[in-house]
């Protein structure tokens, strides 16, 4: 039998991060008003089913009912075992027609056989058809006196509104970092597993919220420890997660402006061979506890996985302003979804360091207008374009992007980072980026050359040049007009023309020989002649 079996709570008492829940079905329990009809929902490895057990076992057991099951009585072994003829479970997922709920309903008029109540378990609810809950709703309204349902899903919203409203609800909420590092601990001891410093905190942070998957994993990771204690390097490995010191040494770096050592973690991560995509996931997840920590003072226990990571998260929350963390989750988001549209994630997390090592503020912070006594060059004539929105007086000035990233660019290597100062651009500069997001950049004669096809405004092309100042390379950028191609457009088809109404027959050509012709028609005596008529 595995861990999480094993180690399911036996009592109300041992449910942990449910105190709400717990209480309310204990009050109802021990005062005999149950309701005959009850909906647990939570997401996945929260204990629905766990729970739903617990209430069979208070409405069966000995001394019941009772919110305090005795645990020794044959009623609670028998429910504990699964083999209590009382209590039915049926998985809605794969019983979920009109005939499945058709034979759950003749089950209904037999007596109960052991205990004083019989509960019918029925688990992923929402997977029932439309017509097996209308079949059940008469059921469900007027169940003989020791009938009890108890419904458990993940998605109430898919169970009928009439269902619904003749269950008592209650909602359970996922775990945190914290209740599933208890969780983990608590079973380590009753398994007699051996868990190292981090170890369990590690284990709670992969479970994403699930009771289930945390003791899974502790079953796993004790497995590879073959009898040894459970290390938090060895769980990480496992995994393939970076270590916590690695992500929070990354965070520091961040905050820092320390655009070098951001970069030296992303390469040690790749180094490793942990996943990217779940050292971006544990990033996230340290930079939500530094938020709280930053605008609450506090980092609540039920999210930090361990102490460790609320003191790190409070000293990076001191070091970091808002916009700053802003800016920081902006790029970090940036680079997950460029990664899900096809592209490396490891260029955007790069990306992510040359961001905050440039110091750029977050999107839609206040811009300092451009200085007055700055001249605008004037711009070169070029074919109509469309304005991209910019703010009043958005030129940004080059104290605005101060060059903490040291001499990140060589001069030939200017060209070929314009993707990551165009990204930086989308982020710091939206209406520069609009303008320039189709340039292409080349390197001639100590400058960066950005061929575009329409000519840009002075303050974009300010703004290149200030991010690439910041990126530590302080040579020229320049527009290069490259009007685009017309392709030439076919000629249109002429609209087809009416059809041509018949021309008359052409008279016959005169001759000359021909008497009627040569001879007058009023002349008749010598035309009667010719024809050799008698004219007598």
């Amino acid at each position: 039998m595995s861990v999480y079996r094993r180690q399911r709570p036996r009592r109300f008492e041992d449910v942990i991060g449910q105190d709400a829940v717990v209480a309310g079905l204990q009050a109802a329990l021990s005062s005999g008003r149950i309701g005959h009809a009850i909906l647990l929902t939570g997401s996945r490895g929260t204990g629905k089913t766990t729970l739903a057990r617990l209430i069979a076992k208070g409405l069966d057991c000995e001394q019941g009912p009772t919110g305090s099951p005795c645990l020794v009585c044959d009623a609670c072994a028998a429910i504990d075992a699964g083999s209590h003829p009382d209590v039915m479970e049926m998985d809605a997922a794969s019983n979920r027609g009109v005939d499945d709920v058709r034979a759950l309903r003749e089950r209904l008029v037999t007596s109960a056989m052991a205990g004083r109540s019989r509960v019918f378990i029925i688990d992923e609810a929402h997977m029932l058809t439309r017509e097996a809950q209308n079949a059940l709703l008469k059921s469900l309204e007027e169940p003989p006196e020791d009938i009890h349902f108890i419904f458990a899903t993940t998605a109430p919203h898919k169970l009928l509104d009439t269902i619904r409203s003749r269950c008592h609800r209650f909602s359970m909420a996922p775990p945190g970092a914290g209740e599933l590092t208890q969780a983990v601990t608590r079973a380590a001891e009753a398994e007699g597993f051996t868990l190292a410093d981090g170890a369990a905190a590690a284990l709670a942070e992969a479970a994403d919220g699930s009771y289930r998957d945390a003791l899974a994993l502790l079953e796993q990771a004790a497995t590879s420890a073959q009898g040894g204690a459970v290390e938090a390097s060895g769980v990480f490995a496992m995994l393939g997660r970076p270590e916590a010191s690695v992500i929070h040494g990354l965070a520091d770096a961040l905050s820092a402006g320390d655009g070098a050592a951001a970069l030296a973690a992303v390469s040690e991560i790749q180094a490793s061979g942990a996943s990217l995509d779940a050292a971006a996931a544990a990033l996230a997840a340290h930079l939500r506890l530094v938020l709280h920590a930053q605008q609450a003072g506090e980092v609540p226990g039920r999210l930090a996985p361990s102490p460790e990571a609320a003191r790190r998260a409070a000293a990076t929350a001191k070091a970091l302003d808002a916009a700053a963390l802003f800016s920081i989750f902006d790029a970090l988001g940036a680079a997950r979804e460029q990664a899900a549209r096809g592209a490396g994630l490891a260029l955007g997390l790069e990306v992510m360091c040359l961001h905050a090592a440039a110091g750029h503020p977050s999107p839609g912070a206040a811009r300092k207008p451009a200085p007055a006594s700055s001249p605008a060059p004037a711009a070169q004539p070029g074919p109509a374009r469309r304005e991209a929105p910019h703010a009043p007086g958005a030129a940004p000035a080059p104290d605005e992007m101060p060059a903490k990233a040291g001499r990140l660019l060589s001069s030939p290597a200017a060209a070929a980072a314009w993707p990551l100062i165009s990204f930086v651009l989308r982020g710091a500069r939206p209406g520069a980026y609009l303008e320039l997001r189709t340039a292409r950049a080349a390197w001639d004669s100590d400058a960066v050359k950005l061929a575009v096809p329409a000519q840009p405004s002075a303050s974009a092309l300010q703004a290149a040049k200030a991010a690439y100042a910041a990126a530590g390379f302080d040579g020229e950028v320049e527009a290069v007009l490259v009007p685009r191609k017309v392709p030439p457009q076919p000629p249109a088809p002429e609209p087809p023309s009416a059809p041509a109404e018949p021309a008359p027959p052409a008279a016959p050509e005169p001759d000359d020989d021909d008497p009627h012709v040569s001879a007058g028609l009023d002349d008749l005596d010598a035309i009667m002649a010719a024809e050799g008529f008698d004219q007598a």
